[in-house]
């Protein structure tokens, strides 16, 4: 693991794994980069999801004043 993240992350015994929590994931992410480290993302990979709503609400009167 690089130095430079190092300290952002703990060992999880239960998966075998380093992990960080996800607040931390910005500043990870922009540490690797600014010690130009290469790594794959794969946090990004996830798909949108389309949630709507189950009905519409009109907002009240203080929420739509300017």
């Amino acid at each position: 693991m690089p130095a430079c993240v190092a300290e952002s992350f703990t060992w999880d015994a239960r998966s075998q794994n380093h992990r960080a929590p996800g607040q931390n994931y910005c500043e990870i992410v922009e540490r690797l980069r600014t010690a130009g480290l290469t790594f794959k993302d794969k946090a990004a990979d996830f798909r949108k999801l389309d949630l709507g709503f189950a009905r519409e609400i009109a907002p009240y009167a203080h929420q739509t004043e300017h």
